[in-house]
């Protein structure tokens, strides 16, 4: 029974040195996302540049690494072209919400007041319409309107840039990053001489944005 204490008051004082060396970094951010078109041959889509808002949360679990949990939204107007032959093209504009909810990892590469940093992160993309899709024909003159359900996606963000410590807990954060929902595109499997098999993804857009946020440091290291 004694030693069962003892390994329990091992545990909970491990557990607490744990979360009393860690430290939370809130970091809320706004910039501007500049999207890409993207053209498939009998369809194309693009997607307008806005101002966007985030939320980061990171996690020390090193001096120099941190574990990133991330919201981004983009309110937008994604408009899109589908080429139907002797009925013309039909055009597509719908108001749009492109959400991205992301975990991935963050290093930095100073421990001073101005720590450059890279990151890379991984998850889902919501696309959610925030109205009706206005519909058109150019040569049938069909002018309509559609709902668009959600569309979820894998994704993922690589980017860098740079935190400007003021103090220990309060900084300015700077950063510039690529984000890439992903499509799956086809899986294949093949015999001759052995056997395998592989799977194919594609890009909807890409986005490049600019953002600055302020970090609020909680806790100690």
């Amino acid at each position: 029974m004694k030693n069962r204490s003892l390994l329990l008051f091992t545990l909970l004082t491990g557990q607490l040195a744990f979360a009393q060396d860690a430290k939370i970094e809130i970091t809320p951010s706004a910039g501007y996302t500049f999207s890409s078109s993207t053209d498939w041959g009998y369809a194309s889509i693009n997607v307008e540049d806005n101002y966007s808002m985030g939320l980061a949360a990171d996690i020390r679990v090193r001096e120099d690494v941190l574990i990133e949990l991330m919201f981004n939204r983009l309110s937008t107007n994604s408009t899109a072209q589908e080429y139907n032959g002797y009925l013309g093209t039909t055009n597509y504009k719908t108001p749009v919400d492109i959400e991205y909810y992301h975990i991935g990892g963050v290093r930095e590469f100073s421990s001073e007041k101005v720590r450059p940093f890279t990151m890379l992160t991984l998850g889902g993309t919501r696309m959610h319409a925030t109205g009706k899709t206005e519909v058109s024909q150019d040569l049938t003159n069909l002018n309509t309107t559609q709902d668009f359900s959600d569309v979820w996606t894998f994704s993922a963000t690589l980017g860098g840039g740079a935190k400007i410590m003021f103090t220990e807990r309060i900084g300015l954060r700077l950063q510039a990053r690529l984000l890439m929902p992903f499509y799956f595109n086809g899986i294949g499997i093949y015999c001759g001489g052995g056997c395998g098999g592989g799977a194919s993804f594609g890009v909807y857009f890409l986005q490049m944005d600019f953002t600055g946020g302020l970090v609020i440091g909680l806790g100690d290291y």
